[in-house]
C-alpha cells in the first residue's frame, strides 16, 4: 500500500503538472477538488453510504476542514509546484509527517517511540539531501 501510494503521489504531481501548467493555483485546487467530490458522492450513490445528518458542531469541523486542511493547502502547493517545481515540490512536502507528528502530540499527548523516531530522521534526513543535490537543483 505504501508503494502504491508514493506511485499514484508521484503520477499526480506529474501529470498536475502538466494539465494544469498554465492554471492558477485556485482553479487547480477547484478542479481537484471538485473531481474528488464527483468522485466521493458516485462512490457514496453506489454503495448507499451517503450519510450528511450531522449536528452543528461537525459542520464547523467539517467546514473547518475543507478550507483550511485542503482549499488552502492544496492552493500553496500547487503555487508551490509552479514556483519551484514538482521535483522539490514532492520532496519538500515531506514535512507533513513532522506537521502531523507534532499536532498529534500537542493535541492528543501522543509521541513515537525510538525506532519510529529514528526512521522518521531518515527519512527527514533523506529529503532534505534530495531537495539540496546538485541534481535536483540544475533540474
Amino acid at each position: 500500500m505504501a508503494l502504491g501510494a508514493s506511485v499514484a503521489y508521484t503520477v499526480y504531481i506529474l501529470v498536475s503538472t502538466r494539465v494544469l501548467k498554465n492554471v492558477s493555483g485556485e482553479l487547480a485546487s477547484f478542479y481537484v477538488m471538485g473531481a474528488a467530490a464527483l468522485s466521493f458522492l458516485k462512490s457514496d450513490s453506489l454503495t448507499g453510504r451517503t450519510h450528511i445528518s450531522w449536528d452543528f458542531q461537525a459542520w464547523v469541523w467539517v467546514t473547518l476542514i475543507s478550507i483550511v486542511s485542503t482549499s488552502l493547502a492544496i492552493t500553496a502547493f500547487f503555487q508551490g509546484v509552479k514556483l519551484i517545481g514538482p521535483s522539490r515540490a514532492s520532496i519538500l512536502s515531506a514535512i507533513e509527517p513532522v506537521t502531523s507528528i507534532t499536532a498529534a502530540s500537542i493535541l492528543f499527548s501522543e509521541f513515537l517511540n525510538i525506532y519510529q523516531c529514528v526512521g522518521g530522521l531518515l527519512i527527514i534526513l533523506a529529503a532534505t539531501v534530495a531537495a539540496f543535490s546538485k541534481k535536483t537543483h540544475g533540474h
